[in-house]
This record gives C-alpha cells, structure tokens and sequence, in this order.
C-alpha cells in the first residue's frame, strides 16, 4: 500500500534494507534484528513513519524513540528518503505526519545533519548547539583519547566536601526515585523508558547511581566507559534531579577516574545550570578550538571536537534538558556480534 503510515512488523525487513543500500552499508540497524526491535517494537506497531512510491517500494524513513507511555516526547532518528522523494518534499511531510499524531507531545533530536537545519527553521521549530563540558584527570600528564596543547595546565580542583550526599551505585532491583517529580522538564522520561534504556540495553554496559541524601534518592547519574587503543575515560550520559547536586558527589567521580586511570569524565548536555556544573569541577569544552579536544565519536574514533546541533519543538525552551544518550546519540552504530557481559 502506497503512502504515508506508521510502521508495521511486516515492514521491519523493507526498512533494515532500505537503512543498509540508502543509510549505511553494514550499519547495526541493518543487520541486527533484535537490537532493531528493542529500539523500535513498540507492540505491534514499529517506531517508524515511512513511504511507499506506487511500486510498494520504501522510499522514505523518519524513525523515533518514546521517552515515555504515550502520549509522550520522542526523538526523531534516520531522517531519509530518496532522491525522486526529496524533490517532492517528502521529508518535510513524514516529519508533519509525525508532529500532527495525537500520540505525541514534544519533537526533539540531538545530533541533527547540519544541512537540515534550515528546515527545522522554516517549520518554526528551534535549533542550537548542545553544550561539552569535562573533568580532567590532573594526574596525567600524558593523554591518548584527549588531545592538550601543552600550554595548557590542568590543575587540581577544590572540590567541596559533604559527609550528607553519597554517590551509590544502583541495579535495578534498587531503583527507588520519584520520576514524576521531573514531568516539567522535556522531554519526561519515566520510569519504563529509564530501565529499558540503561538497565536492559543489549549491547552497552551503563554504570548507574543515586546521589543520595540520608534515605532520599536526589538525583540519578548514568556514565558509559569508552576505550580507545586500552585507553579509557567516562562519559556522563544522563543525568536526573537537580544538577545542584553534582557538586557534593565531584569528588567521587574525580576519586574514580584517578583511581582507575580514566583520562576524563565528560558531559554532552543542554539545559544544566553551568555554575553548577563549574562549582562540581567541570569546564566547558570550547568546541571551535583545538587546544583542549574531548572526542565525541568513537565508533569510528575520531580525534576531535564535533559540534552537536538539535531542534526542539517548544517555545519552552528553559524547560529543556537534552544529555549524550537521547534520541541515538549513545548507540552503536556498526555491527557488534558479542554478547553484552563478555
């Protein structure tokens, strides 16, 4: 049947191609169906809006992840269609077809193509550039992942102590936080979506924790490690609650990566008060320079810094918080056979 329409699990083939001859040849997506279902199964529908021309062929793909039951926020992915599709416009109608469903509030996506951005403009959606801060291991003097010109000095931190706030590590069994109490932030993520995503990921190992005051689970952290060539540091990759909090478990995290050789811990975020992020040890990374270079890609590595753009469809803007793993950001992206624990 041709036209605009939400996926089904009959398509789920016609799509994996499509992503594999039009997206990228050997991409994960492509060729792993079920890390393709747990991204995109949501029952019996597939988190996709796709065409098909009058030869039932796909010709256009727009997928989408929910951060919630619906209706919820959702971030758009694998935003592409053909060449005869892209000079009918058909881009534009299978990103409204998506924002026109009742099923949905919000519209968002980090790590948009810059050539896009003009068309999230036209559609009145807001677009920017997310944030890059970093912790610096001041024990190193030489570095693999990170790249420092040497005129640069990376000097201890005055951390600030509290004997009140704990940094514990959680499993999901432990998982004790009020996820409600965020509703105002967008996207919301509740608590289904938080345990799929970081608890049950198939492939990726994430470190969970509770800052915690007394019996009170303030704010959750999430952290990813990376490795390059034996090398390690350590990404935040989410982050609930109040940053506020940050500063009083700094000390921690900058106890672990000097115990452990971690090169950095390192935030991509939007919408997290820097003074905050400033008083917990962090400093922002100046993405147009090449003084200090905090990689963001690493499947393929890549020695450098990258600019990542988004759009958001709210007016809301001081509401929004946008972290490295929303949308597919923290996936990976090339086929990876072995199993999540080895």
């Amino acid at each position: 049947m041709s036209g605009i329409r939400f996926a089904k699990p009959a398509d789920i083939a016609d799509i994996m191609n499509y992503i594999d001859e039009n997206w990228k040849k050997g991409h994960i997506l492509s060729n792993n169906r079920p890390f393709f279902l747990y991204e995109f199964q949501n029952l019996n529908r597939i988190n996709f809006v796709i065409h098909r021309n009058n030869k039932n062929a796909i010709d256009g793909i727009l997928g989408f992840i929910c951060s919630s039951k619906i209706p919820s926020d959702i971030w758009t992915v694998m935003w592409m269609v053909s060449p005869d599709g892209a000079s009918l416009g058909l881009g534009v109608k299978l990103l409204l077809y998506l924002k026109k469903s009742d099923d949905y509030r919000v519209l968002s996506s980090p790590g948009i193509n810059p050539q896009t951005i003009n068309i999230y403009k036209f559609l009145k959606m807001h677009t920017g550039i997310l944030n890059h801060y970093v912790m610096m291991n001041a024990t190193l003097n030489e570095f693999d992942i990170a790249k420092i010109r040497k005129k640069i000095t990376i000097k201890p931190f005055n951390f600030i102590a509290s004997d009140d706030y704990k940094l514990i590590p959680l499993n999901e069994d432990m998982l004790q936080f009020d996820f409600d109490m965020l509703k105002q932030y967008v996207p919301f993520k509740d608590e289904d979506y938080f345990i799929k995503r970081y608890f049950r990921h198939p492939i990726y190992n994430y470190n969970v924790y509770a800052i915690s005051k007394g019996r009170n689970n303030e704010s959750i952290l999430v952290t990813r490690n990376v490795t390059v060539k034996g090398k390690q540091a350590v990404r935040i990759v989410d982050y609930l609650g109040a940053i506020e909090n940050l500063k009083y478990i700094a000390k921690n995290l900058n106890d672990k990566i000097i115990e452990n050789n971690y090169e950095y811990i390192d935030f991509v975020c939007l919408g997290f008060d820097h003074k905050s992020l400033l008083e917990a040890g962090f400093v922002k990374v100046d993405l147009e320079s090449d003084y200090l270079i905090i990689p963001n890609y690493f499947e393929p590595f890549e020695q450098k810094n990258k600019t990542i753009n988004y759009f958001i469809d709210t007016k809301n803007s001081r509401k929004v918080r946008i972290v490295k793993a929303d949308g597919d950001q923290d996936r990976p992206s090339q086929a990876i056979e072995k199993a999540k624990n080895e």
